[in-house]
């Protein structure tokens, strides 16, 4: 008899719990969840994008190091020389034309080896692939981009 009352008590208090859920909030939650989930596919494909790139130039002869952040169809490029190497505007050219090639929807490219810009675009790409958005890291790409145009 005891189990029948607490069974009952039981059923009782679950029926109640889902009887007073809201739906609206529910529904809310699942399309902020989908718009989420299209910002962040935006945000994969330029990190695909920046990671490609960054993989080419590093391929290339006298480079030991590159990060890239793609904004706008430009490429901003750091790279680290390998021991004994020297940046030179031929390799600079090479790197530029080789993104082009690879990539037709870059405009322009911008390529330094300032290991201070070096790490704010590292840290960047950290941050979005932590999860964090494009638009969360604009004032920083901006700050970037402002100093990459200061080196020219």
């Amino acid at each position: 008899m005891r189990k029948r009352i607490l069974t009952v008590i039981i059923l009782v208090i679950a029926v109640s719990l889902i009887a007073c859920t809201n739906a609206s909030i529910d529904n809310q939650t699942v399309e902020e969840n989908q718009n989420l989930v299209e910002v962040n596919v935006e945000n994969k494909e330029l990190l695909i994008k920046s990671e490609d790139i960054s993989d080419l130039v590093v391929e290339l002869y006298g480079i030991d190091d590159a990060t890239t952040i793609v904004f706008n169809n430009d490429a901003y490029v750091a790279v680290k020389m390998a021991f004994d190497q020297e940046f030179t505007e031929d390799l600079k050219d090479t790197i530029i034309y080789h993104i082009k090639e690879k990539d037709t929807q870059i405009e322009n490219v911008s390529v330094t080896t300032n290991a201070k810009i070096f790490k704010q675009i590292d840290n960047v790409v950290f941050n979005l692939l932590q999860g964090n958005s494009y638009d969360s890291q604009v004032k920083e790409i901006n700050k970037i981009i402002n100093n990459m145009n200061k080196e020219r």
